[in-house]
């Protein structure tokens, strides 16, 4: 009975250990964009022509950052679970072009895209923009100073494509059984 009592203390104690992950690597992943977005609208103010302009883009974009991180602290509080997905149609370009301005201002890094056209698809936008800002933080991360990196699409009648490749070290070797892991990080 004893060692079946430490046995239930250990699976909570690594539930909620995996749970505290989650939840931090969801909150982390807005805020990188967030401390960008800061740090342009300082380099832009100075521009008299443009701060009406520049500071409703920070605001817009702050605020639905902000919005993403209120989400996921509200469902943590209930019940400690991550939001559930609110399907609906989604246009992936606008999350795109959206994501990329969020780090278009990265000193180091040149970030190309081609014409994103409508990319419709049934989903949650607040999950897919995660999952956007994910991809592009850790593109950035990835390369050197001189980093580049690219996001294409392409599409058919069955799929969509979405394609963002960098010009970093790539992934490895040791490691590749792992990057489907949810949750896993270097």
């Amino acid at each position: 009975k004893s060692q079946q009592e430490k046995l239930i203390i250990n699976e909570r104690h690594e539930a909620w250990g995996n749970l505290a992950r989650k939840l931090a690597h969801e909150i982390k992943n807005p805020l990188t964009p967030m401390k960008l977005s800061v740090q342009h609208l300082r380099r832009v103010v100075s521009l008299k022509d443009k701060d009406e302009e520049h500071l409703k883009q920070f605001e817009d974009k702050m605020i639905g950052q902000i919005e993403l991180l209120t989400e996921i602290a509200d469902e943590f509080s209930n019940f400690a679970e991550l939001p559930k997905a609110k399907m609906k149609s989604v246009d992936l370009s606008v999350i795109i072009r959206n994501t990329i301005s969020l780090y278009s201002h990265h000193k180091n890094v040149k970030i190309a895209y081609d014409q994103l056209n409508d990319i419709v698809v049934f989903g949650d936008e607040n999950q897919l923009t995660r999952v956007f800002n994910n991809l592009l933080k850790n593109s950035i991360q990835a390369v050197d100073s001189n980093g580049k990196v690219s996001i294409s699409t392409d599409f058919d009648s069955l799929q969509n494509v979405i394609l963002i490749e960098d010009n970093g070290v790539g992934i490895p070797a040791e490691i590749e059984d792992k990057i489907f892991e949810p949750k896993f990080t270097t």
